[in-house]
């Protein structure tokens, strides 16, 4: 080191002249060092222009600096191997630059090395590189997909420019014939509002000649023409102007007409006249067809002429335009009741003129029009002329149906008034024990003819008041089992009397308690098994109650195994006064029953219907209305008969105004019996001077005496006030329903309808005056409640052997009476056991004393059982 840096020491430059092959070593490796650094430098400056790295070009030049320094450096050597000593200076500044620099670059490059560590290796690049590979071909193929798809859309545009295309044009005769559609719709509105201005003003009027002449001035006003006419058309085919409008400054037709005799003919008759049927010019149209009426009888059915110089008419056809001064028309026929009436024509006398279809149009339906308005006037016409006669047939018929009113009114009265002496006089009658069997027997039978004759009156009222439609529902609850029962027990008797079973049953859930018009019912059920029972001859008869599906309807069946209904005659059933053949074979009836039954179950809210087999039977079937009832609202009447009045009541001091006298012998006979005070008069002034002595709590009037002379007594009684105003009926032969506004205006408190009901007229006594009775069944059980036996010891059976000796007849009467429990008729029957036989009298009164009932009945109906099988075997 000391050599190196003493004064003597040597470059080492100068040992090479010494060695000349390593100077050239030295030399040529220096050179080819410094063009290396040269190289690279340059070829870095290439790549940096091409590549053009922003972020590596400022490093990439200080590492081309240091590489450029470095060759100037090898440079230097070699050239200080000739010139030593200013060269070395220069190395050793350059040495100092370049050291620096590469120090610098150094640093720069430590700085860099996480981001080159960071950088992928070249498997990493590789997998890239592939994976960027197949991005560019998944590109790639998309690209091809989205050229295809471009392609597509395109050929897809170029198909749907050319169908919106074609849509436009469609759209553009849609517009243009939804134009043409609105303004033919415009034209119709606007022709049917003139049209139905024009048909308005024709309806204000039936009046044929103000429909006519508001028709042809409005039509005129309308189509704006100078003549509007009307033609009809004669008998004979001829015609004349009825109707015209024409503007100022033309002939009027009418007028000419009368003047001109030749108008008055038809001259479209004339086949000289016809147009040319070829002619292009006239209009048709297939809107009617008729046979008569010049051309219109040859098809035409209406003509539109613009020019009838063009037309190809017969020249006698122009001169009769001519002379009404037509040159063009519209002519359509007028149709009444599918004949040619007449013609409307319009014309235009000025000049030739094109018609428009909306005017054709509004012609021809004025034209319709005309045709509707002479039928609706000839209809009104003939409605006026029938409802006269209707009228009159109507006053006719008021008239025969009050005759037949007054008719049956008076032989209503006519009838009553005896059977009012008959029914009440036997029923008297029927009460005395003291006739003998046999009278009591013919008694009944008069009674019974007496109750049918008055069932046959009542009937005939009832039908009467039907057709004229007075008949209503009386509502009322009441018991529906015990009316059944009742009639069962009404029916039961006449049943075995044929040898027939009678059947009475109902559902489980049929109510026993309903609300509906009992008395109807009971009739329609009366009418029902009275029937069966009269046309059945063996078997017997069966009531059936059911509900229906509708809660509140009830359902009844009628069968019985009689001789049944052929389906010829079973229309007539419901018909009044008809009979079947069966019917008029038992010479029983007035064919009214059924009828009066239907409308009966009509008025009630049901149907009525028969279903029968000849042979084997019929069945009638109807349904009622009905509401379910409480008990409560069930009042129960006492059905015994009236013997005597209770004790502790006051006397009750009757006042009878009868002019009749079996009628005021009749009501004296009833109500002494009974025990009442009672004073018949005859003549109403009588009335006040009996009335102010006796003081009557009742007043029993005829309603005919009561209406002619007796409201001026009546009120004068009501208006005493220092004596007790008198209960007041009205005995009558009508009832409420046929003279309602006569009762009411009477005064009276109620109404006793004749023939007089011992038990109607006790029960409304009792109702108004708050009279107590007693009653037969009450008295003979209390009678038989004292009577004591005398041989308690001695027991007596009642036996087959008893009962055998007796009659059938006998047999089924005290049969039913058991079945009653009715004493007094058992101890009847008793009496008219023969002294043969007292063991028999004995035993039955015994069974009455002890209630015992059931053992007369059990053996009765063994012996009556036994009695129809043995008539069966043979």
């Amino acid at each position: 080191m000391q050599e190196i840096l003493s004064s003597n020491f040597i470059l080492q430059v100068n040992s090479y002249l010494w060695e000349p092959q390593l100077i050239w070593l030295h030399l040529s490796s220096n050179l080819f060092i410094a063009i290396a650094y040269f190289s690279i430098p340059a070829i870095l400056t290439y790549y940096l222009q091409k590549r053009k790295y922003v972020i590596l070009s400022r490093l990439f030049g200080l590492f081309c600096t240091v590489m450029i320094l470095c060759g100037i450096d090898h440079l230097m050597v070699i050239l200080s191997l000739w010139y030593p000593n200013p060269f070395h200076l220069l190395i050793g500044i350059e040495k100092s630059i370049t050291a620096l620099i590469a120090c610098y670059t150094a640093w720069q490059l430590v700085k860099l090395l996480p981001k080159f560590l960071s950088l992928k290796t070249p498997a990493e690049l590789d997998a890239i590189n592939q994976q960027l590979e197949t991005e560019v071909a998944q590109r790639q193929q998309a690209e091809a997909a989205l050229q295809e798809t471009n392609q597509n859309l395109e050929t897809e545009i170029q198909q749907q420019t050319a169908e919106l295309s074609t849509a436009l044009n469609n759209l553009q005769y849609e517009i243009e014939k939804r134009q043409q559609t609105i303004w033919l719709l415009q034209a119709s509105s606007k022709r049917e509002k003139v049209i139905s201005i024009i048909i308005q003003k024709i309806r204000q009027s039936l009046d044929i000649p103000t429909i006519f002449q508001t028709t042809t001035q409005e039509l005129r006003q309308t189509i704006n023409c100078d003549r509007v006419v009307i033609y009809k058309f004669n008998p004979d085919w001829s015609g004349e102007f009825v109707a015209e409008s024409v503007t100022s400054g033309w002939k009027i037709l009418q007028q000419e007409q009368e003047n001109d005799p030749t108008l008055k003919q038809n001259a479209l008759e004339n086949e000289n006249c016809l147009k040319d049927e070829s002619d292009p010019n006239v209009i048709e149209d297939t809107y009617l067809q008729t046979e008569k009426g010049g051309i219109y009888s040859q098809g035409t059915k209406y003509r539109v002429v613009e020019n009838i110089y063009q037309a190809g008419f017969t020249d006698c056809y122009i001169q009769v335009l001519e002379y009404f001064q037509a040159k063009a028309y519209i002519t359509v026929p007028i149709i009444c009741s599918d004949k040619l009436w007449g013609l409307l024509a319009c014309y235009q006398n000025s000049a030739p003129r094109k018609w428009e279809n909306l005017e054709i149009n509004i012609v021809i339906q004025i034209g319709t029009q005309l045709g509707v308005a002479l039928q609706q006037a000839e209809l009104l016409a003939e409605t006026q002329r029938k409802s006269l006669m209707l009228e009159k047939a109507l006053i006719a018929a008021e008239a025969a149906s009050q005759a037949k009113s007054n008719f049956i009114a008076l032989m209503n009265h006519e009838l009553r008034t005896p059977l009012n002496a008959i029914i009440g006089f036997t029923e008297l009658m029927n009460y005395d024990s003291s006739l003998s069997t046999q009278n009591q027997e013919f008694i009944q039978i008069i009674n019974q003819a007496g109750e049918h004759l008055l069932q046959l009156i009542n009937s005939i009222l009832e039908i009467s008041r039907i057709e004229a439609g007075k008949t209503t529902l009386k509502m009322a609850s009441f018991d529906l089992f015990a009316l059944v029962n009742n009639l069962e027990k009404m029916f039961s008797l006449k049943a075995s009397e044929k040898n027939l079973y009678l059947q009475c049953k109902w559902d489980i859930n049929v109510p026993q308690y309903i609300q509906t018009d009992e008395e109807k019912l009971r009739q329609i059920l009366i009418n029902l098994l009275g029937n069966a029972i009269k046309f059945t001859a063996q078997g017997g008869v069966t009531l059936s109650i059911s509900k229906t599906q509708d809660k509140n309807h009830l359902q009844f069946e009628v069968n019985d195994t009689g001789y049944g209904i052929a389906a010829e005659e079973a229309d007539k059933l419901f018909q009044a006064f008809e009979q079947t053949e069966t019917g008029r074979r038992s010479k029983q009836g007035t064919g009214l029953g059924l009828t009066i039954s239907q409308q009966f179950v009509q008025l009630m809210g049901g149907n009525i219907s028969v279903s029968s087999t000849v042979g084997l039977g019929t069945k009638f079937t109807f349904d009622i209305k009905i509401e379910e009832a409480e008990l409560p609202e069930i009042e129960i009447a006492n059905t015994d008969r009236i013997i005597a009045l209770a004790p502790h009541q006051p006397e009750y001091r009757i006042l009878v105004v009868e002019t009749l006298e079996v009628d005021s012998i009749l009501l004296l006979k009833i109500l002494n019996n009974i025990g009442f005070v009672v004073q018949v008069v005859t003549e109403i002034n009588q009335i006040t001077n009996i009335w102010e002595n006796l003081q009557p709590h009742l007043i029993l009037i005829d309603l005919e005496i009561l209406v002619k002379s007796g409201k001026e007594a009546i009120e004068y009684i009501k208006r005493d006030s220092n004596i007790q105003i008198p209960v007041i009926f009205a005995l009558t032969t009508q009832s409420f329903q046929d003279q309602p506004s006569e009762i009411l205006s009477t005064g009276c408190d109620n109404l006793i309808m004749k023939p007089i009901s011992q038990a109607i007229l006790l029960d409304k006594m009792a109702e108004h005056l708050g009279v107590r009775y007693i009653y037969k069944n009450s008295y003979t059980a209390e009678k038989n409640h004292n009577f004591q036996p005398q041989n308690l010891s001695q027991k007596n059976y009642l036996t087959p052997e008893m009962l055998l000796a007796m009659p059938m007849g006998w047999v089924r009467y005290l049969h039913q009476a058991a079945l009653l429990a009715d004493t007094d008729l058992i101890i009847n029957l008793a009496k008219e056991i023969p002294a043969s036989n007292s063991n028999l009298s004995q035993v039955l009164i015994d069974c009455v004393n002890q209630f015992n009932f059931e053992d007369i009945t059990d053996l009765t109906q063994k012996i009556i059982d036994q009695e129809i099988s043995s008539a069966a075997s043979e």
